[in-house]
Protein backbone atom coordinates (compact mmCIF):
# COMPACT_ATOMS: atom_id res chain seq x y z
CA UNK A 1 0.00 0.00 0.00
CA UNK A 2 1.43 3.33 -1.01
CA UNK A 3 1.20 6.19 1.41
CA UNK A 4 1.14 9.80 0.38
CA UNK A 5 3.13 12.26 2.39
CA UNK A 6 3.13 15.95 1.89
CA UNK A 7 6.56 17.49 1.77
CA UNK A 8 6.75 20.46 4.11
CA UNK A 9 7.33 23.63 2.19
CA UNK A 10 9.08 26.63 3.72
CA UNK A 11 7.17 29.64 5.00
CA UNK A 12 6.41 32.07 2.17
CA UNK A 13 7.35 35.03 4.40
CA UNK A 14 10.66 34.02 5.99
CA UNK A 15 11.58 31.04 3.80
CA UNK A 16 13.14 29.44 6.88
CA UNK A 17 10.68 27.65 9.10
CA UNK A 18 8.50 24.87 7.79
CA UNK A 19 5.07 25.99 6.75
CA UNK A 20 2.50 24.60 9.19
CA UNK A 21 -0.48 26.34 7.61
CA UNK A 22 -1.58 26.68 4.00
CA UNK A 23 -3.91 29.57 3.26
CA UNK A 24 -6.66 28.34 0.95
CA UNK A 25 -7.16 31.88 -0.37
CA UNK A 26 -3.63 32.61 -1.59
CA UNK A 27 -2.25 29.03 -1.55
CA UNK A 28 0.83 30.12 0.42
CA UNK A 29 2.40 28.32 3.36
CA UNK A 30 3.16 30.06 6.64
CA UNK A 31 5.14 29.15 9.75
CA UNK A 32 3.60 29.55 13.18
CA UNK A 33 4.94 33.09 13.55
CA UNK A 34 3.68 34.32 10.19
CA UNK A 35 0.21 32.74 10.37
CA UNK A 36 -0.81 35.49 12.80
CA UNK A 37 0.67 38.20 10.57
CA UNK A 38 -1.13 36.83 7.51
CA UNK A 39 -4.39 36.74 9.45
CA UNK A 40 -3.89 40.38 10.49
CA UNK A 41 -3.26 41.34 6.85
CA UNK A 42 -6.46 39.56 5.82
CA UNK A 43 -8.40 41.30 8.60
CA UNK A 44 -7.05 44.67 7.44
CA UNK A 45 -8.08 43.93 3.84
CA UNK A 46 -11.54 42.89 5.03
CA UNK A 47 -11.90 46.11 7.02
CA UNK A 48 -10.95 48.14 3.93
CA UNK A 49 -13.44 46.23 1.79
CA UNK A 50 -16.16 46.77 4.38
CA UNK A 51 -15.42 50.50 4.49
CA UNK A 52 -15.47 50.75 0.67
CA UNK A 53 -18.73 48.78 0.55
CA UNK A 54 -20.34 51.05 3.13
CA UNK A 55 -19.21 54.19 1.27
CA UNK A 56 -20.52 52.85 -2.04
CA UNK A 57 -23.81 51.88 -0.46
CA UNK A 58 -24.17 55.36 1.06
CA UNK A 59 -23.43 56.97 -2.33
CA UNK A 60 -26.09 54.81 -3.98
CA UNK A 61 -28.65 55.69 -1.31
CA UNK A 62 -27.90 59.41 -1.73
CA UNK A 63 -28.21 59.22 -5.52
CA UNK A 64 -31.47 57.29 -5.31
CA UNK A 65 -32.86 59.91 -2.93
CA UNK A 66 -32.02 62.73 -5.37
CA UNK A 67 -31.89 61.18 -8.85
CA UNK A 68 -31.86 64.51 -10.72
CA UNK A 69 -28.94 66.01 -8.82
CA UNK A 70 -26.18 64.25 -10.71
CA UNK A 71 -24.42 66.75 -13.02
CA UNK A 72 -24.84 64.54 -16.09
CA UNK A 73 -28.58 64.16 -15.47
CA UNK A 74 -28.84 67.93 -15.06
CA UNK A 75 -27.03 68.44 -18.38
CA UNK A 76 -29.36 65.98 -20.12
CA UNK A 77 -32.35 67.82 -18.68
CA UNK A 78 -30.95 71.12 -19.97
CA UNK A 79 -30.46 69.66 -23.47
CA UNK A 80 -33.98 68.27 -23.38
CA UNK A 81 -35.43 71.64 -22.41
CA UNK A 82 -33.38 73.45 -25.07
CA UNK A 83 -34.61 70.98 -27.70
CA UNK A 84 -38.21 71.47 -26.64
CA UNK A 85 -37.80 75.25 -26.77
CA UNK A 86 -36.32 75.07 -30.28
CA UNK A 87 -39.29 73.04 -31.52
CA UNK A 88 -41.81 75.59 -30.31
Amino acid sequence: MASTTRKKRPCSKCDKAAGIFTCFGCQKDFCYRHVAEHRQELNKQMDELTTNHDQLQQTIVEQEAQPNCHPLIQKINEWEQESINKMH
